[in-house]
């Protein structure tokens, strides 16, 4: 797995690590979900946002999380090693819906998005819940729906600001 881009308005960083990216066969939303949390907020290990529940005011920056997944949960971490077992369907939905309050209850607004056909009821619902009523879940079987839920996303978020003028299909080529 590739490290994670912390809090950046650089623009070749943030499409070298999107290009980097690549799926690995296995599936655990909760670990998404915290590290998003940790990214926003001005603690250890990143310290590039704000700190967490504090409200901003006027045109500051809102916190906002995108959280994506193409498969339902498949592993959870085993404690107190932290190595990751397979099978836990369970306790990763159990975990993920922590981390998604976690989120929350920071004042983060939760998107959620399942991609593909792998994602089935379960996950679907599982998504759902975690964007709970800020944010909102959104459903991608094919790459067209994808685009339009990023699309749909970017315009319910109307302080997102980025270093340059981006088009969706210039941050995420792929979709296009």
């Amino acid at each position: 797995p590739s490290p994670i881009t912390e809090l950046t308005n650089n623009t070749d960083e943030i499409l070298t690590a999107i290009d980097a990216m690549s799926p690995t066969g296995s599936t655990y939303v909760g670990e998404g979900a915290i590290w998003g949390v940790r990214v926003l907020s001005a603690e250890q290990p990143f310290t590039g946002g704000v700190p967490l529940g504090s409200q901003p005011t006027g045109n500051d920056h809102k916190k906002n999380s995108l959280l994506l997944t193409d498969g339902e949960n498949t592993m959870a971490p085993q404690f107190p090693s932290g190595e990751h077992i397979l099978q836990e369907a369970e306790l990763a939905n159990s975990n993920t819906q922590e981390a998604c309050q976690v989120a929350r209850d920071a004042g983060i607004i939760v998107f959620t998005i399942a991609f593909g056909t792998e994602v089935k009821e379960t996950g679907q619902s599982l998504m759902t819940d975690c964007a709970g009523e800020g944010g909102r879940f959104y459903f991608a079987a094919d790459s067209a729906a994808l685009l339009s839920a990023f699309d749909n996303i970017f315009a319910r978020i109307t302080t997102l600001r980025l270093s340059s003028l981006l088009t969706l299909c210039q941050i995420l080529p792929f979709v296009c």
